[in-house]
């Protein structure tokens, strides 16, 4: 059996459910969230899309808020959900962030990744993240990533591993040695030993300085110069 909610101008007489009330006053019947036009004897639930404050007032929802059947207010869309029409409350897609209130999803902005549609989170550097991103990417092996936006080349005479923020000078870290002959090589200082007076042992030239030829002679750090 149909249940119909009812007014009757004529009787005064209101039919709820199972309920009859006689000689009830109309507006206190007719509640918020229900529309009463005076020109109607039936109480209807304020329509999806719609808000109703009171009985005789029904008015749009507008985008950025929802309002579902019977709403007596507009309710703000909420994060992770973007609300076109006051209607239709759809998820943000990855990629994209929709913070309260949104009417349409923002794509995720250069520098940033977008996980789950609520947030919009910073790109470390070492990472980079371009529009749309929904995670951060390690800077490729030939590269260095600043910012988390730019990938930038490798410049000459530099290491840039995966995951670098900036370059690294190339350096060449040799061990002491110890020599089979007379000679000095480059790139080292020979100090000559304390027993012999000669040079038995080279050692590598500190990170910054250089030694561009070979000797014969002992030779010591200060044989090093500054590059």
């Amino acid at each position: 059996m149909t249940i119909d909610n009812s007014y009757s101008l004529l009787k005064n007489t209101w039919v709820e459910g199972n309920n009859r009330y006689e000689n009830e006053n109309y507006e206190q019947l007719c509640t918020s969230g229900y529309y009463c036009p005076n020109d109607k004897e039936k109480k209807i639930p304020c329509p999806n899309g719609n808000y109703c404050p009171n009985s005789k007032e029904m008015k749009p929802c507008i985008g950025g808020y929802y309002c579902p059947t019977g709403s007596t207010n507009m309710t703000l869309c909420p994060i992770g959900n973007y609300c076109p029409n006051g209607k239709d409350v759809i998820p943000c897609a990855t990629g994209y962030y929709c913070p309260f209130g949104s009417t349409s999803m923002t794509l995720c902005k250069n520098g940033n990744y977008c996980p789950n549609g609520e947030e919009m989170k910073p790109c470390s550097t070492g990472y980079y993240c371009p529009f749309g991103s929904t995670k951060m990417i390690p800077c490729e092996n030939g590269y260095y990533c600043p910012n988390g936006k730019d990938v930038i080349p490798c410049p000459k005479d530099f290491d840039c591993p995966k995951g670098s923020s900036t370059p690294i000078p190339k350096t060449t870290i040799s061990l002491p040695m110890i020599l089979k002959g007379t000679q000095c090589p480059a790139n080292y200082f020979c100090p000559p030993s304390e027993s012999s007076g000669s040079f038995q042992m080279a050692f590598p030239c500190p990170i910054g300085y250089s030694s561009n030829m070979s000797n014969t002679l002992p030779t010591y750090q200060n044989s090093c110069f500054k590059t």
